[in-house]
């Protein structure tokens, strides 16, 4: 399995589109710090390591704490099934179906360090795009430590901050029970794991957005209404898959 197969998961829950740049700007030590701040980063979004990207990000407020917790609960959770599966199948099949742990789970995306202009103000650091246009990331400078400004996770209200953790929660749950199959052996290859839980996450994440979507009353015929031709129900989901 190719990049083709990767996740929805971090359009779902991160929302960031990053430009590529192809000139990086000139670095002035303030900027090669944040490059190394950012390198930092991805190299924790890899390894799985929540505390250190935790760490990374500067919240102001209780709301902004938990939401970056609940995408440490979804790194974690990823980082769980790339686990099981690598045990399950070894590295030598990993790398021969291109199965990589960047497919897997995420609850924080890399970033292209590579191709990100830095622009520095002071203790403040803006990403730039392409077209030199700022990305929707910024920087501040904490203490001597460059780290992401929090204010960027725009968490309304308490029942926003709920509605992601119903979600998230149902994310990871589902793919807490993945790993078990893979453990189990319930699966024949690691790119049945990673294909087979696009279709359980987008299925739970489907099922969690109807719980909250809005109900019309009222009667489903009237006076001047009939009842439509019956419509079949379509094929069921595939069952999951079992030992051979």
């Amino acid at each position: 399995m190719r990049a083709k197969h990767g996740l929805i998961l971090s359009v779902l829950i991160s929302g960031i589109a990053l430009a590529q740049a192809t000139q990086p700007a000139a670095d002035s030590a303030d900027a090669a710090a944040v490059k190394d701040a950012l390198t930092r980063y991805n190299a924790a979004v890899i390894n799985g390591n929540v505390d250190e990207l935790t760490k990374s990000i500067d919240v102001v407020n209780d709301l902004q704490k938990q939401a970056v917790a609940q995408m440490g609960e979804l790194t974690s959770a990823g980082q769980s099934l790339y686990a099981a599966t690598l045990k399950q199948f070894g590295q030598a099949k990993l790398d021969e179906e291109h199965v990589t742990k960047e497919v897997f789970p995420a609850g924080f995306p890399q970033l292209p360090v590579e191709h990100i202009q830095v622009k520095t103000s002071g203790d403040k650091a803006v990403l730039l795009g392409e077209d030199g246009s700022p990305m929707p990331l910024t920087m501040i400078k904490k203490d001597g430590t460059w780290k992401f400004d929090g204010s960027i996770l725009q968490i309304a209200d308490d029942k926003e901050l709920q509605e992601r953790r119903a979600l998230i929660a149902a994310v990871v749950a589902t793919i807490g029970d993945t790993s078990g199959d893979v453990t189990a052996g319930h699966f024949r290859s690691a790119d049945e794991v990673v294909v087979l839980l696009q279709h359980r996450v987008s299925k739970r994440v489907q099922a969690e957005q109807m719980k909250r979507a809005p109900i019309i009353d009222g009667p489903a015929t009237g006076p001047e209404m009939t009842p439509g031709p019956a419509v079949s129900p379509g094929p069921a989901a595939p069952p999951a898959p079992t030992m051979p």
